[in-house]
């Protein structure tokens, strides 16, 4: 099927035009985007459903595409149209991975859901090494790169060594995580008076 032109946008992804619709609910539900190709009729459409609250960006549709062709969509097969689930619209719009450069070492950084909003990091440059992970749950507002940094610096500092492979997980301490979010302004809930920032980090220190 074909967008209307007025009402939707174009990205292109790869050497595909594609065209894309926002579809807003009144009543406050969910809200819908469709994505088809811009340059067939009576292809299939890809789409995905979201609850108000994020701002859809081109980012945020090219990553729909890219899902989508992962899980089966032909944008010109009649019967190829797809709607994403909720696991993977999740996926595209909070939990993907991002990159960030810390101090000339590059690091790749992802929140994961599973078991408590947590974040799992590792080197760009041994991307099988020793995976980090935080130990503290999470809030959506700090999946930021500045607090990614933070761990990362507080888990070099405490033992993590990202190169290693073949090892276990190395679980950033609860209590190191709270110290590094309220030194970013960040107000840890339901939890008392924070630990000094030295003395997490000296309990948390391994022996060399």
């Amino acid at each position: 099927m074909s967008l209307p032109r007025k009402k939707s946008r174009t990205i292109t992804v790869g050497s595909r035009v594609f065209r894309w619709h926002l579809i807003l609910n009144k009543d406050h539900c969910a809200n819908w985007v469709i994505i088809t190709a811009d340059d067939t009729k009576n292809g299939s459409e890809l789409a995905f459903t979201f609850h108000p609250g994020p701002i859809i960006t081109p980012r945020i549709v090219r990553r729909a595409i890219l899902a989508g062709f992962e899980d089966g969509f032909d944008p010109d097969e009649p019967n190829s149209s797809r709607t994403l689930s909720k696991e993977r619209a999740d996926e595209i719009l909070h939990y993907y991975v991002r990159e960030l450069e810390l101090e000339g070492a590059k690091f790749t950084w992802r929140p994961d859901p599973k078991g408590g909003l947590h974040m799992k990091i590792r080197s760009q440059t041994t991307p099988k090494g020793q995976l980090l992970a935080t130990a503290s749950t999470l809030e959506e507002s700090s999946l930021r790169d500045d607090v990614a940094s933070s761990f990362i610096t507080a888990a070099l500092e405490t033992g993590w060594q990202p190169e290693l492979k073949d090892a276990d997980c190395f679980w950033l301490e609860e209590d190191l995580c709270r110290v590094c979010l309220a030194e970013l302004g960040f107000s840890p809930p339901n939890h008392a008076a924070l630990p000094t920032t030295s003395r997490v980090r000296e309990s948390n220190s391994r022996p060399s």
